[in-house]
């Protein structure tokens, strides 16, 4: 059974999470420029970036970390991408975390939880902008990456992995409550475990550890990031209740309180659903 103490173990010696695709094809598309990347690969590979949580979740850790000695935490995958350039975008995060891509295994389909974590994405920008909460960007990338501890799970312990995701789909049960009654922790405290390790944003290693939690008093962390946690934890309720992907169970509900605290009316769910 996974402890904090082991977890701390075998994170410290984490340096890249891997790609649910095989994008061999993007590193090619490098390859054949000779001298500059023009300016339409480079916004072909900022959207794959923007659009891949693993790709966004170790270009966070590459840029806040102490090599760059910015003196402010970057929570813009834009702005993170500009900083970095994209030479060592090509060495040092997308070689590294295309080797082994995450292949699609019996029990998990990890391109469905690719579509889950970009529908929560997605519906978290109308969530945000429907409530006028100013920070898009980061609640973007915040839904987006929410469920990166699934992958850093399953790379460390499979078999407990296999275990959760079978127990939770045949017996209707909630994924993270599965987890805490078999590890005695869950994928959102390894995924904020693994950001905080990092150094990423705190609202980025918050939200993604919060995202299955009550919600704490205000005071404990401000009144911006506890709408921003909410927002994600809303949009990730909604994603399940629409059918899209699959975040490793069937289990769904919104919570009628979540939208009460977002200011939100309990239509508000049909109310975007052909933007879904």
């Amino acid at each position: 059974m996974i402890n904090d103490v082991m977890l701390k173990k075998k994170l410290k010696f984490i340096n890249k999470i891997p790609t649910i695709f095989d994008v061999r094809a993007l590193l090619k598309s490098f390859r054949d420029i000779d001298i500059e990347l023009s300016e339409d690969l480079e916004r072909e590979i900022t959207f794959i970036i923007y659009y891949d949580p693993a790709l966004s979740f170790n270009i966070l850790k590459m840029v806040n970390s102490a090599y760059y000695g910015l003196d402010r935490k970057i929570t813009s995958i834009y702005e993170a991408i500009n900083l970095i350039g994209f030479s060592d975008i090509q060495e040092f995060i997308i070689k590294p975390a295309t080797k082994n891509f995450l292949k699609t295994i019996p029990y998990f389909d990890w391109k469905a939880l690719w579509a889950h974590s970009i529908g929560t994405a997605i519906i978290s920008e109308f969530i945000a902008k429907a409530i006028h909460f100013p920070y898009i960007e980061e609640v973007f990338t915040s839904a987006l990456i929410h469920d990166i501890g699934k992958i850093v799970l399953f790379l460390y312990s499979p078999d407990e992995f296999e275990l959760i995701v079978k127990k939770s789909n045949t017996e209707w049960l909630k994924f993270y409550e599965v987890e805490r009654s078999i590890l005695g922790i869950d994928h959102a405290f390894i995924g904020g475990f693994l950001a905080n390790l990092w150094g990423f944003p705190y609202e980025y290693a918050k939200s993604i550890e919060l995202h299955h939690d009550i919600f704490l008093p205000n005071d404990f962390y401000g009144k911006t990031f506890i709408k921003l946690e909410g927002i994600v934890k809303l949009a990730n309720n909604l994603v399940k209740h629409y059918g899209i992907g699959t975040s490793g169970n069937s289990y769904y509900e919104i919570d009628s309180k979540l939208l009460k605290f977002l200011g939100l009316k309990k239509t508000f769910a049909d109310s975007i659903s052909f933007k879904v």
